[in-house]
Order: structure tokens, then C-alpha cells, then sequence
């Protein structure tokens, strides 16, 4: 270290080698200005420069060289006064003035005021402070930038001092250019500074959420280093760090949350202008609309942002993005009952951010056109690897794809193919996957129909619950009301009771069966039923997201609507289904998003696939039931299928019958056969002894 007076003299002859290697002007221009300036004269020590200054807009800001940020503040109120005529014309605004005042090296000298010849009067010797202003200036400059102040933090042979110093340990075994800039400009950030393309995604939030294990090891980084790394990080992301706003020329300090209430609904505090994801716009609002600039108080923007229906906050950004997209307010919004309807407006988000209604305005624009409109996709595609469209097979629409937004949701890892499945129908594992379990399985409580509370065949409960998944109680509350429940409790499980049936369908809807017909399948009569699902009235939006929030009611989150017809055909004795056929469509609704707070029409809809579907009882089956029901009904010949040994019962009484009735019309029959034998014997006689008509031998045939 170099001692107060010491300092000086080694600042200035810093400024006249400067001076000479044609790095700076200062005395060569002053002495064709006629001026010639001193020697820099340092014999009373900088003390008070090294050890106790304060920045003059921030007494409490320690601007001392011997401090952290003592040499960042000294050069940061800017470049000296160029000509000393211009300093004394002007001395009230002169930078020079200021710092040699904070700094303690504001020279002085006695001036003679009444002509005596003598100094009478003490008064600031300009020039002296001048020459003092540009060899420190100059001294603490070249030790600033010896040291990597002001150089780009991407140059990867400064990085690691720069640590060092800073955090006052070792950091030359440390990729270090990799530990600021991993990842940087891709849709994974994972360095200290670095930012995904979009400027939405930051390495620094990402850094922050990887266990001590997983940073060590991404960035080599020993426990001791990864230790002050992480709590440097901390102070800045958790708003315990703050910066110094005199180095830019305000006053006090600002730290990250101070920073986004600001600049939220104002100017941008620290670079001056607007941010663009603002109230402001960039500066847009203003110029497009021919406004004033927004200008809410931080606690204004913060109330906004983080109170109780705060954008950033999920519930609040629900609640505004449902008004926006559905046109009426939330059901219960600002305490209003929930049977209650109101319409959304300007008025009613002023009222209920306490802002004025062109501040609303400004509020709406953001949210719907920049946030909703524009942020948001760029930051799926940025930061997850999303893509607009998804193309792929049948099989992995309903079995199961991989959604990396999920995934990074759920791990941090768009890549992570353990997580982040998705699949609109049920399957042991998910389609694709490495034996990834879709869920538990579902259990289904079924009617045996030995209690006359139920129909034999009908679905009880699912899961335990009387009611579809995603139709339940609790889906209701979740959505303030807006999708109500539905029992699915007492559909088919196989048989028609021909009364009050019902079908689930897959889990998307429960729809009445209505019979109104019959026919005959492989010989067995049946009646024939349908059941139907209008497409236009059943989005299914709710079964696919799940969120159980008011995200499953909100218009244009998901429109897939279903649609299906179902034909079944049950025997007409025991109501069983032993044919039916189906065909099911999935619809995708095609308006635009601000458009899909009404109901649909078909012509709103376009199909995106079908599942067609049939069965029918096999020949041998059928064969089984024609006989055990169709022949068992026949009064006469129900026991000639023999089904059961009790059908030899009556086929041995038949047997004995018929044996009985053979006996006697035997017996009878030889006995009837004799008597016309003699009969015959003496007709014949008769027909030779008389001669006559056949009257007359017809009378005598009757007389024997």
C-alpha cells in the first residue's frame, strides 16, 4: 500500500506520463488557455481520502479509497474539469469542486482583499484542486482498470482476480467464464450472468435452486467457494444486497425488489427510461396513446404486483386473466357473492388496484398484449423448449408424450424424461417411456345385484367417489363454482335395466342411454339403445389440465371439446350388452382466444381425431345364450339343451309318457286290427251273396 502523500505523488506522475504517451490532454491545453498549471502538491497526506469520505448526494455512503466501493464512487462521479477557466467561471457545478470537497483535497490559499499585499482572506485555489482532481483521477483510474474495473465481465483472464477480490479467496483453479456465462443465450441459463435469448430466463434464479452437490460438481467449485458464491447470490436475489445509487447520481440505495416496484410503474431508476414489460411499455404507452407517463408510487406498483390479487402471485394473475378471456368478473371478486355476475372492465381492476382508469388501461395493455400475448410464448419456447405445435402419433396423444414445460416444473429440467408425462387416456405406463407408472390405477366399486339398493353390473364408486375425477366437489370449490359436479354413480357396468340408464363415457362424461328398438344378434333377441355426447357442450378442458384452479374454467386455456355416439344392444330377458359400437371425437376450438367465452358451434370446431370402437359377444358365447336364456324360455323343450342334470327330470318323464302312450296305442291298435280282419271277411262275403248300389252296401256295412 501506498501512503496518503505518497499516493499523490505517485498519482501525479502517473498523469504527466499519461500526459506525455498522449493518454490524457490537461496541461497542455490549460497553458495554451493561459494557464499553466502547478505541480500537484499532496504534502498534507490524503487522509480523509483513504479513510473518511462520505459521497455528497449519500452522507452515509463511505466513498473512502480504502473501501470496497471507494475507487467505483471516486471515478464514477466523472472526468474532471477540462480547463481551469471553466472551473472558476462556474465552480458551483463543477465535478472537480464536488469530489475534491468529498475527498478532502480541496486546496486553499490567502487572497488579498484591501490591497494591503498582504493574504487577508482564505478562498479555494482552483488550480492547485484542479492539477490534485486529474493526477488522482488518473492514479486511481489506472489502478481501477489494472485491476479489471471496467472491463467486459466475458474476458476470461480478469474474471478470477476480479473474484479474488471481491470475495477475498482463490479462484484461479475455477473455470470461471463458465461459472458467469453457462448456458448463456440458450434456453437454459445456469451461469451467474447469463440470460436465456428472450432476457426472460435467469442463470442466477437457476444457480440458486441446484442442491450444493449439483453446483459443486456443474462448476468444480470447492465448499468454501461454492459458500461465498451462494451467499453473494443470495443477497441480491433475496433483497438483502443493495446497490449504491450515488455511483449512478442518485441518492441512497436500491435493492432487486425496490428496483421492480419502481420501475414497474415509473422510469427506470437505475438506467433511466422505461423497462418495456411495464406500464410504461418502453415508452410506448405515451407516444401511442398521446398520454402522460405512468408514474405509480413503488407501493402502489408493489401492491399490484405482490398483494392480495398480485399479478405475480398465482391466484391473482388467475383472477385477472379469467376477467379478460371470460368478460365477466370471477365469482366472489372483491367480496361480491358468488351467485353475483359483473362485467369486466377498466373501472373494476382501478377499483380494485386503487389506480386510476388510464392507469388500468396501461395495466390491461400489458397484461393481455405483452405479458398474456407476448412473454409468455417466448419464454415457453425460450426457456422450456417449447414449441407452438405439437405433432405426433395417435398412440402418444392418448398414451402419453413428454412435455418439457412439465418437466422443468416439476425438476428444472426440461430434459428429464422421468417427469413432465402427459396423456389424455390411462395406461399402466406413459406411451414412450422408460416404464414411467401413469398413476396409480383405478379402482371401481361394482353392483353384484345381491342387494336391491342397485342394479346388478352398475359403477358404484371410482376411487372411492361417487363423482367423475375432474366433476367432483372439489373441483367445484376450486373454481369458485364454475364447474359443477357430476355422479357417475349408477352407469352401465354391462347390463340395462331398460329404466334410468346411464354410460360413462372413458371418464369425459355421463349421458343417458334411451332404447327404442330391437333386433337380433347371432340369433339372441335384443333391444337396441344409444347414447350421445354433443361435442359443442362438453369441453373437457378441466379433465385434461387438473389444476383443481380456477386455470381448469378459464376460456381458451385448453379448448378440446369431446364429442361421441354410442349404439349398445342388450338382451332383452337379462339386459346384458352382448354388441355395441362407438365412435368418440376430440375437438379443438379454433376461434381466437378472447373469442371462446361463449359456446361453440360445430363449424367453431375442428376434429383433431376419432377412436372408433365395436364389440360383439363371440359364437360360442352366443350359442351358450341362446340356449341357456332364449330355449330355457320355451315352455316345451326348455330342458333339451340339457344345461343342467335337472333336465333329465322331465326328459325322463317325457320318456315315460311317451312310453306309456306307445304301450297303449299298441295294444289298441293289434286289437282294432283283428276286428277289421273279419270285417273285412264278411263284407267281402256279403258284396258276393248281394248285388245292389252303394247306398245298400253302405247300410250294410253299418248294420255289422
Amino acid at each position: 500500500t501506498i501512503g496518503g502523500a505518497g499516493f499523490g505523488s505517485y498519482s501525479y506522475a502517473a498523469l504527466t506520463a499519461a500526459e506525455a504517451a498522449g493518454q490524457v490532454s490537461v496541461l497542455l491545453p490549460n497553458t495554451l488557455d493561459g494557464n499553466i498549471l502547478p505541480i500537484a502538491n499532496f504534502l498534507a497526506g490524503l487522509d480523509t481520502a483513504l479513510n473518511s469520505s462520505f459521497h455528497p448526494s449519500d452522507p452515509l455512503f463511505n466513498i473512502s479509497l480504502l473501501d470496497d466501493l471507494g475507487p467505483v464512487a471516486f471515478v464514477s462521479m466523472g472526468e474532471p474539469d477540462a480547463l481551469l477557466s471553466e472551473l472558476e467561471a462556474n465552480p458551483t457545478d463543477s465535478i472537480t469542486v464536488k469530489r475534491a470537497r468529498a475527498y478532502g483535497y480541496l486546496a486553499s490559499e490567502m487572497v488579498d482583499t484591501n490591497g494591503d499585499g498582504f493574504g487577508d482572506s482564505e478562498s479555494i485555489d482552483y488550480a492547485q484542486t484542479l492539477i490534485r482532481d486529474w493526477a488522482l483521477y488518473v492514479g486511481i483510474g489506472f489502478e481501477f482498470q489494472s485491476n479489471g474495473g471496467g472491463s467486459p465481465y466475458t474476458d476470461s483472464e480478469d474474471i478470477a482476480d476480479r473474484l479474488s477480490n471481491l470475495f477475498g479467496m482463490d479462484f484461479s483453479d475455477v473455470d470461471c467464464l463458465n461459472l458467469m456465462l453457462n448456458g448463456n443465450g440458450t434456453s437454459s441459463p445456469l451461469g451467474l450472468l447469463a440470460k436465456n435469448s428472450g432476457g426472460t430466463g435467469f442463470g442466477l434464479s437457476r444457480f440458486l435452486e441446484l442442491s450444493p452437490s449439483e453446483a459443486m460438481s456443474t462448476f468444480d467449485l470447492s465448499q468454501e467457494q461454492y459458500d461465498v458464491i451462494t451467499s453473494w447470490s443470495n443477497g441480491w436475489a433475496n433483497s438483502i444486497s443493495s446497490l449504491q445509487m450515488a455511483l449512478l447520481g442518485g441518492n441512497g440505495t436500491i435493492n432487486a425488489k425496490q428496483f421492480v416496484n419502481t420501475s414497474f410503474g415509473a422510469k427506470d431508476p437505475i438506467n433511466g427510461g422505461f423497462l418495456q414489460y411495464s406500464l410504461n411499455q418502453g415508452g410506448d404507452w405515451a407516444t401511442q396513446h398521446l398520454l402522460p407517463d405512468i408514474e405509480l408510487t413503488p407501493e402502489q406498483s408493489a401492491d399490484i404486483l405482490y398483494g392480495p390479487l398480485g399479478l405475480t402471485t398465482t391466484d391473482g394473475a388467475l383472477l385477472f386473466l379469467y376477467g379478460e378471456l371470460s368478460g365477466k368478473a370471477p365469482p366472489g371478486y372483491l367480496g361480491t357473492p358468488l351467485s353475483a355476475t359483473q362485467n369486466w372492465n377498466l373501472d373494476l381492476i382501478a377499483a380494485a388496484y386503487n389506480i386510476q382508469t388510464n392507469e388500468a388501461r396501461a395495466l390491461q395493455e400489458l397484461v393481455v398484449e405483452d405479458i398474456f400475448g407476448e412473454f409468455v410464448e417466448n419464454l415457453l419456447v425460450t426457456s422450456f423448449g417449447a414449441q407452438p405445435y405439437l405433432t405426433q402419433s395417435v398412440n402418444s396423444w392418448l398414451l402419453g408424450w413428454h412435455d418439457p414445460v412439465s418437466a422443468i416444473l416439476a425438476s428444472g429440467n426440461a430434459s428429464n424424461m422421468g417427469v413432465g408425462w402427459a396423456s389424455l387416456e390411462s395406461n399402466k405406463t406413459y406411451y414412450g417411456s422408460d416404464e414411467v407408472v401413469n398413476g396409480d390405477g383405478t379402482n371401481y366399486t361394482i353392483c353384484t345385484g345381491e342387494r336391491p339398493v342397485c342394479e346388478k353390473g352398475e359403477l358404484l364408486r371410482q376411487d372411492g367417489s361417487t363423482q367423475l375425477s375432474w366433476r367432483n366437489d372439489a373441483m367445484h370449490e376450486a373454481t369458485l363454482g364454475l364447474i359443477t359436479p357430476e355422479v357417475l354413480s349408477g352407469t352401465t357396468g354391462g347390463f340395462l335395466t331398460g329404466s334410468d340408464d346411464k354410460v360413462d363415457v372413458s371418464g369425459y362424461a355421463v349421458t343417458e342411454i334411451i332404447c327404442s328398438g330391437t333386433d337380433v344378434v347371432k340369433g339372441i333377441p335384443v333391444n337396441t339403445c344409444e347414447a350421445s355426447v354433443e361435442p359443442t357442450e362438453r369441453s373437457i378442458q378441466a379433465n385434461l389440465l387438473k389444476t383443481f384452479s380456477l386455470l381448469d374454467a378459464m376460456p381458451s386455456a385448453l379448448p378440446i371439446y369431446l364429442g361421441s355416439e354410442i349404439e349398445v344392444k342388450s338382451e332383452q330377458l337379462s339386459g346384458l350388452i352382448i354388441a355395441g359400437d362407438s365412435t368418440t371425437r376430440f375437438y379443438i376450438d379454433t376461434r381466437d382466444a378472447n373469442a371462446m367465452h361463449t359456446k361453440p358451434s360445430m363449424s367453431d370446431l375442428a376434429p383433431v381425431f376419432e377412436i372408433q370402437s365395436s364389440s360383439m359377444i363371440g359364437d360360442l358365447d352366443a350359442e351358450t345364450m341362446e340356449s341357456s336364456i332364449v330355449q330355457n324360455q320355451n315352455h316345451f323343450t326348455y330342458w333339451m339343451n340339457f344345461d343342467t342334470p335337472f333336465d333329465l327330470l322331465p326328459f325322463f318323464i317325457w320318456l315315460a309318457i311317451f312310453g306309456a302312450l306307445f304301450a297303449s296305442l299298441t295294444l289298441t291298435y293289434r286289437s282294432l286290427g283283428q276286428e277289421t280282419d273279419e270285417e273285412d271277411i264278411v263284407v267281402h262275403e256279403i258284396e258276393q251273396e248281394h248285388a245292389g248300389g252303394l247306398l245298400q252296401r253302405g247300410l250294410r256295412i253299418q248294420s255289422k
